[in-house]
């Protein structure tokens, strides 16, 4: 359970630094309680999912987090939370990533306060057991990467023996079997990235996801709501030596960053979803004035 919790709070303690309300959920009660306003009563108060407390931190820092690659975090948290199951394969992988992820979030912290540096977090007693796992992480990632490198290297010495530049050249403007999949998005969804085997570009794939509805207002007070677009990478793959490299060894290659799209209006569906949640919450808040 501590995998997941310890990187739920963590993520809370680091959006709280730049400010406390952040962490409010969407009703008007955790805004003003987490605001510091004294009249609302502590057990009123509904904190930002942790995957909400992630996304917002990445809006003001560069923080190595997907939700879905960081998942099973907190899928292991809630199947003992709530299961009382443990599978014990899941429990090392697990525990690699809640240390990244603490680690990431630590140096958010940190940078905020100096005085809550990663070594007053772990203590004396785990900083050891913590830098060997990050360094053997960080071993296994790079090995990985060298491996497949040295795969690419001699497929691309096999097809020059059969082909020219001009040739390669053709094959690597070739679009990826994915790229149709999706084809009003496609240029979104892909870019054009160098190969570091080859020398030719290769594709790097994205998965485009939508943010919450996002209610803004002008200069005049008119309301707004549109839907802001996030691109993660999720794949390189050059036509040519036929590297691959899923996302965690994006990084490797220095190809890990997100970038933004213009936001876009909210489908009906999503307006119909945030009216549900908002009527909801109201009659959630009603039942517990009810209970006392």
């Amino acid at each position: 359970m501590s995998i997941g919790t310890s990187v739920e709070l963590l993520a809370k303690c680091a959006l709280a630094t730049i400010s406390p309300t952040l962490i409010a959920e969407r009703d008007v009660k955790s805004a003003l309680l987490f605001s510091g306003f004294s009249g609302v009563a502590v057990h009123r108060g509904k904190s930002r999912s942790v995957a909400d407390c992630m996304n917002l931190l990445k809006e003001a820092y560069t923080l190595n987090y997907d939700q879905q690659r960081h998942a099973l975090v907190f899928d292991v948290r809630n199947a003992a939370a709530h299961m009382g199951l443990v599978d014990r394969s899941e429990l090392e992988e697990a525990l690699n990533k809640m240390v990244e992820l603490s680690e990431e979030l630590l140096a958010v912290v940190g940078s905020e306060n100096a005085e809550l540096h990663r070594v007053a977090y772990w203590g004396m007693s785990l900083i050891a057991q913590v830098d060997e796992r990050l360094r053997r992480q960080k071993r296994e990632r790079r090995i990985r990467f060298e491996q497949l490198k040295g795969l690419a290297f001699r497929e691309l010495e096999r097809l020059r023996k059969r082909l020219d530049d001009d040739a390669l050249f053709e094959l690597a403007e070739k679009e990826p079997d994915s790229y149709f999949d999706d084809s009003e998005n496609s240029d979104e969804r892909f870019r054009r990235r160098l190969c570091p085997v080859c020398g030719f570009d290769g594709w790097l794939e994205y998965v485009i996801r939508r943010s919450g509805i996002i209610t803004d207002g002008d200069y005049d007070g008119n309301l707004g709501k549109y839907i802001d677009l996030t691109a993660t990478p999720k794949e390189f793959f050059c036509r040519v030596c036929s590297l691959r490299l899923d996302e965690e060894l994006l990084f490797e290659a220095d190809m890990g960053n997100e970038y933004h799209l213009e936001p876009v209006q909210p489908t009906q569906e999503e307006l119909d979803a945030e009216e549900e949640y908002a009527i909801e919450s109201y009659l959630d808040e009603r039942r517990r004035i009810a209970r006392g």
